[in-house]
């Protein structure tokens, strides 16, 4: 396009009316790579480091931060077993929450979105992976909360019963 080569996704559907004839085709062409750079935006990360891509049901990764992963199996990108999972679950077309190990390395707790498009002809996993650590975070903030208001309220208690003792006595 324009003399410039772009990841694109293509896609072509006949319409047709009531009798079953084709009518029209509708036509589709997306630019993967502004879509990845608009789902991987800073502004729409909840989490440090996350990450949102998408695989086809084959693991061909069609939409990532990293432009040239697009086009690439998963599977030859992550050498971990994660992503195997990943790929299979898209197969399968089940979504939930994975543990995924980025191809640093890193501990992520993914979730999988299965969609379907063109009457269910092509299926697609979206992935939302962040570090466990970031996940995390919030939850160990909130549990050092907990404890130190356990304390407090404790200390709190055993000074009104220490006074309690001693005055009434």
């Amino acid at each position: 396009i324009e003399n410039s080569t772009k990841a694109v996704l293509s896609m072509n559907i006949p319409l047709k009316d009531k009798n079953g004839q084709v009518i029209a085709v509708l036509g589709l062409l997306a630019d993967l790579r502004s879509i990845s750079a608009n789902m991987n935006s800073p502004d729409r990360s909840i989490f440090d480091k996350s990450q949102i891509f998408i695989i086809n049901d084959s693991g061909v990764v069609v939409v990532n931060q990293n432009a040239s992963y697009i086009g690439n199996n998963l599977q030859q990108i992550n050498k971990d077993a994660s992503a195997v999972q990943m790929i299979q679950a898209v197969k399968n077309r089940d979504s939930g929450i994975f543990e995924y190990y980025s191809v640093a390395g890193d501990k992520n707790i993914a979730y999988l979105k299965i969609i379907t498009i063109a009457r269910g002809s092509a299926t697609f996993g979206v992935i939302a992976a962040a570090p466990e650590s970031s996940v995390l975070a919030p939850v160990r903030e909130l549990i050092f909360d907990i404890i130190i208001g356990v304390i407090i309220t404790s200390i709190i208690i055993a000074l009104f019963v220490f006074y309690y003792i001693n005055v009434g006595v």
